[in-house]
């Protein structure tokens, strides 16, 4: 199995484990938050594992960091990278927002002006859990869109 195949796989898995383990903790909102904000940066490792390994079967020997530097690097664009180019350039589409929550998460939170009044804890607590509950099956979600495209020209390649 070639080393990128492997990694991507390897990435992947983590990413689901990882989500596994932040449903179960939905009790504490900050433990999930931050078992969540591992699985989209595992995603994202898988993402960028993968951009190596279609790097590598275009005839890349080095390792990239971005599509924009595969494409740029290599000789031949391969039809996968045309594909998750495309992908990519759908601004509103999961691959485009899953590359945009990473950046969004690489950099410091800007601090909120306070509210006059404090809010219950009760209902802080809910709204942490609420929010964080739809950010982890955003998260899966983009894990699972990543998969499946992987597997998809995976399976491509192996029938030409």
């Amino acid at each position: 199995m070639p080393p990128w195949l492997g990694q991507t796989n390897h990435k992947l898995y983590q990413a689901r484990l990882v989500l596994d383990k932040a449903r179960q903790c939905s009790d504490d909102a900050v433990l999930q938050d931050a078992l969540e904000t591992s699985a989209l940066y595992l995603t994202h490792d898988a993402y960028i594992s993968y951009l190596n390994e279609l790097y590598e079967l275009a005839g890349g020997s080095s390792m990239v960091s971005s599509l924009d530097e595969a494409m740029e690097q290599t000789r031949l664009i391969i039809g996968e990278m045309r594909e998750l180019d495309s992908v990519r350039r759908d601004s509103f589409g999961w691959l485009a927002t899953l590359l945009r929550q990473v950046e969004e998460c690489r950099r410091p939170q800007q601090s909120k002006p306070r509210a006059t009044e404090p809010a219950p804890a009760k209902l802080i607590a809910l709204a942490a859990v609420s929010d964080n509950t739809e950010r982890g099956e955003e998260i899966a979600g983009w894990r699972q869109s990543l998969s499946d495209l992987i597997d998809r020209q995976r399976e491509n390649r192996q029938e030409s």
